[in-house]
């Protein structure tokens, strides 16, 4: 097995994995295996992208159309970031309805 020293750690940090390796009932090692292991479960964001162009695109739905329908449907101001939630919101229940 592979063996990892990491060095340098401010005391704070070092101190909060302590005590959340603790309260989970394992060794600080045991604890940041865990959190790497979690870490590295997740795609990167570039990983994330490549997949998302990879899948094919959503047919018979007109994007710009959506987006103005859940603007006024949820009252979103034009330009605003929360209207993408909520239209993925909106695409998605209505790929289930077909």
């Amino acid at each position: 097995m592979g063996m990892l020293q990491v060095k340098n750690v401010p005391p704070e940090l070092h101190s909060a994995l302590a005590a959340r390796a603790k309260t989970q009932g394992l060794s600080m090692s045991d604890y940041v295996i865990r959190l790497l292991s979690q870490d590295l479960s997740r795609p990167t964001v570039e990983e994330w992208v490549a997949a998302r162009q990879e899948s094919a695109p959503v047919k018979g739905i007109d994007a710009v159309r959506l987006i103005d329908e859940v603007r006024v449907e949820f009252d979103i101001p034009s330009g605003s970031e929360s209207v993408v939630t909520a239209v993925s919101d909106v695409a998605v229940d209505r790929s289930r309805r077909r």
